[in-house]
């Protein structure tokens, strides 16, 4: 469908925020049928993440994590929430936790390669890339595979 015009756009937006508000209900409900399962803690930190509750949503995934530790899922998402409101060095330490776990979970090495960008490491960040670039094949690859086209031409 094509959207046009401010309504909608208001439209596109109420339609998000029900959205949201459904995936709240069902992580709040999951959480409360069964405490002890990390699907509930995760719908819901992507939840507070869209609302910009970004403490929350780490928080969130972090129970996730007590829960079930060896989920990689849980490592990298919790890494781009941690990367996106700031902290790239503690987002760097759960991509390399992810890929301990995992070590073919390509989108945590492109993750990694975005984290150490923001701190200004532009050799970890070509080699993350670089490899990312090699091996990936999803809708991801064409954002990060620019930031190290972006990288090769800063020298």
């Amino acid at each position: 469908a094509v959207i046009i015009g401010k309504q909608g756009v208001l439209e596109g937006t109420k339609q998000k925020i029900i959205n949201s508000y459904e995936v709240r209900e069902y992580g709040l409900k999951a959480i409360e049928l069964d405490p002890n399962n990390p699907i509930g803690y995760r719908k819901r930190a992507n939840m507070k993440w869209y609302l910009k509750n970004y403490s929350g949503a780490i928080d969130d995934f972090t129970k996730a994590i007590e829960i079930d530790p060896d989920n990689v899922y849980s490592f990298e998402r919790r890494a781009d929430f941690k990367r996106e409101s700031g902290d790239p060095k503690g987002a760097i330490v759960d991509y390399d936790k992810a890929l301990s776990i995992d070590p073919n979970y390509t989108s945590s090495i492109g993750g990694r390669g975005t984290a150490k960008s923001y701190l200004k490491d532009m050799d970890g960040e070509f080699t993350d890339c670089s490899y990312f670039s090699i091996t990936e094949t999803r809708s991801k690859k064409t954002d990060l595979t620019a930031s190290c086209q972006e990288h090769k031409e800063r020298g």
